[in-house]
């Protein structure tokens, strides 16, 4: 377990040196006999010989060390029993991934309901981006009122995965968070380590009708994921367009 340690910390070595290193690398060595997700296939090195192959880490290795980050930091805020022994850093229930300030019988009832059936496993994630947005809007459920949001302020009611049509034959989208006011509707869409991923741009032919429906900006924004997917790199634009023209006029 050392040695794959040593593999992938040996590639970071331009940042870390001398005692810091030893420490850094200690640590690492540690979490690994823990079981923590260091050392799943993300993070493998190549090894020749006894010398390190160095280079850039790839976003795969960058995601993996981020969902580590997050676990670790998760773990020491909670208890060690809150946590499954597989899959590993997961919270053993969805009110184990909540801070003190959220109840599960605040968001149960949205997230119960929703079709991505998030409650049953992936809010579970110490890096689910619906526990991210619950815990950050979960308070305003209850205790109100709610805050000015993107400029918009009278804001009376709060949602989560919230499904609004847009108007194809396909099943409508979620939002993360949908707010209401007398006059106006703010959509959020919740990222947390998502855009390591990447996701290349694709729009179905079956989008082609709406656009001409679309605002000016966000028609220019399909059409350049139409020319070219890759253009916003790891931000999925192409969903961004979905959940805006979810959104009612």
């Amino acid at each position: 377990m050392r040695r794959a340690t040593d593999a992938w910390v040996g590639r970071l070595d331009g940042r870390y040196s001398g005692r810091r290193l030893r420490k850094r690398r200690d640590r690492l060595c540690y979490r690994a006999e823990l079981g923590y997700p260091h050392h799943d296939p993300r993070l493998k090195t190549e090894i020749s010989g006894k010398r390190f192959e160095r280079g850039p880490l790839d976003n795969s290795e960058i995601l993996a060390l981020a969902e580590s980050a997050l676990a670790d930091s998760w773990r020491r805020m909670k208890r060690d029993e809150c946590f499954r022994a597989k899959p590993v850093g997961y919270v053993n229930r969805p009110e184990d991934n909540l801070l003190s300030t959220v109840s599960l019988a605040d968001i149960e009832k949205d997230y119960g309901g929703a079709a991505g059936h998030e409650l049953e496993h992936k809010f579970c994630a110490p890096y689910s981006s619906a526990a991210l947005v619950a815990n950050c809007f979960g308070p305003f459920r209850k205790n109100g009122p709610i805050p000015s949001v993107a400029g918009a302020n009278g804001l009376t009611l709060l949602r989560f995965e919230k499904r609004l049509p847009h108007g194809l034959r396909s099943e409508p989208p979620n939002l993360d968070v949908v707010i209401r006011g007398s006059d106006v509707l703010v959509a959020i869409e919740s990222k947390c380590t998502e855009y390591l991923r990447g996701k290349r741009g694709e729009f179905k032919p079956a989008y082609d009708p709406l656009v001409e429906k679309m605002e000016a900006g966000w028609r220019a924004v399909f059409q350049i994921i139409r020319e070219q997917p890759d253009h916003f790199g790891g931000l999925d634009a192409a969903q961004l367009v979905d959940r805006r023209v979810s959104q009612p006029k």
